[in-house]
């Protein structure tokens, strides 16, 4: 027998599509972005930009066309987010990174459309206006690589790899079978930005150690805007998972859900998803942290942190169960920890007490024997479970 566990969904921020209609910009600007990749979104956007006046921050216009832009794009309507792309760009915004992320989105769309040459003049738009620029860098890598250009290709991946990516030493070694560490070390001595950003994140570090979580909470985040300065996203969201890190800490798990949550959605990892979870146990419960463990194990089925934390959650609600004297849901998390780490002795020989006392004796059985196979030691202890379960299997 296999406990089937049903885990419900918990809603990190519920936003209501039923709102009465927004009274100013900034208002339906949020609202939108609330609603997520939707045509209720889209709708606001649209409300957004028709309340603006001549008196409106153009920094708000910028966003409503980029946040609209991305919507289309995520509903795979090209030729809108195209336009809402288009149009931002030609309002030129002061803001050159805004300027670049308008180019970065556009060359996105276009490579989506298969228009890999318009992809490529786009992102190199993207790099000119705002450099240094990883991010659009490795986009346009990508590019060349589609097209069979590799020596193009060859020189953005070196260009990145000197900026500190480390995926770019990655590409390096496995698609050109090049060692480019020693000449990326080289580089980065070179590089003051780099520099400076490396003694902020030992500061923070050193913060962190000394617990003195607040001094670490903020200057990861002042790391996270240095490595967006240089749209490092590889960096900034490793930056953006330790403040997460950090507000768990401190017991600010809505804080950490908020930084996990971001990270997750642009470049999620195990350990984003770990953060993410413990997050949701603290501030929602057990059933909500196992349900993000479960997200995140689909992505990520070898990522130790959130194995561990994982099974530390089922051992936990195996434990509550069994003490509740629901056997059956016990058996479930307790067998389901082992699952993860066949050489959990304990959790499997638990899962066995657990089944022995619904009454399901073969599974019992199963799990006895599974339990002394890893722990010997263990034949001892389990001896008359096993010869009670092996005369009522028979």
């Amino acid at each position: 027998m296999k406990l089937n566990i049903t885990l419900w969904v918990v809603i990190l921020m519920t936003y209501s599509t039923y709102a009465q209609d927004c009274t100013d910009a900034q208002d339906c600007f949020l609202k939108a972005v609330n609603l997520g990749n939707t045509t209720e979104a889209i709708a606001h956007f649209y409300r957004a930009e028709a309340l603006m006046s001549d008196d409106s921050d153009k920094k708000l216009l910028y966003d409503i066309l980029s946040g609209r832009g991305n919507v289309y794009y995520a509903l795979k309507d090209y030729t809108k987010a195209l336009q809402n792309f288009n149009k931002l760009i030609q309002l030129r915004p002061e803001d050159k990174q805004v300027l670049s992320v308008g180019y970065s989105n556009r060359g996105n769309v276009m490579s989506a459309n298969d228009n890999i040459e318009g992809a490529i003049a786009s992102y190199t738009k993207a790099i000119e206006v705002f450099p240094p620029n990883i991010g659009n860098l490795h986009n346009r890598a990508n590019a060349y690589m589609k097209l069979g250009k590799r020596d193009e290709c060859l020189v953005d991946l070196k260009r990145m790899a000197d900026l500190g990516s480390g995926a770019a030493i990655y590409y390096l070694q496995t698609e050109f079978n090049l060692d480019y560490s020693e000449q990326q070390k080289a580089a980065l001595a070179k590089d003051s930005q780099w520099q400076e950003i490396q003694a902020k994140q030992q500061e923070a570090e050193k913060f962190l150690k000394e617990e003195k979580y607040q001094e670490a909470n903020d200057l990861y985040i002042v790391v996270g805007d240095l490595y967006r300065a240089r749209n490092d996203n590889e960096h900034k969201f490793e930056a953006w998972t330790n403040v997460a890190h950090v507000k768990n800490l401190k017991k600010d798990h809505i804080g950490a859900i908020t930084f996990a949550s971001m990270v997750i959605n642009s470049s999620p990892s195990g350990w984003a998803y770990t953060e993410l979870a413990l997050a949701n146990y603290y501030q929602y419960g057990m059933s909500a942290g196992l349900n993000v463990c479960e997200q995140g194990l689909k992505q990520f089925p070898k990522s130790s942190q959130l194995i561990n934390f994982y099974t530390y959650l089922c051992r936990t609600a195996a434990g509550q169960a069994y003490t509740a004297k629901r056997y059956e849901e016990s058996y479930g998390f307790y067998y389901t920890a082992y699952e993860y780490n066949t050489q959990d002795a304990t959790s499997v020989k638990f899962a066995g007490h657990s089944a022995y006392s619904a009454g399901y004796y073969s599974n019992a059985l199963d799990c006895y024997r599974k339990a002394v196979a890893v722990d010997p030691s263990l034949s001892t202890e389990l001896k008359q479970y096993i010869d009670y379960c092996r005369s009522m299997s028979n």
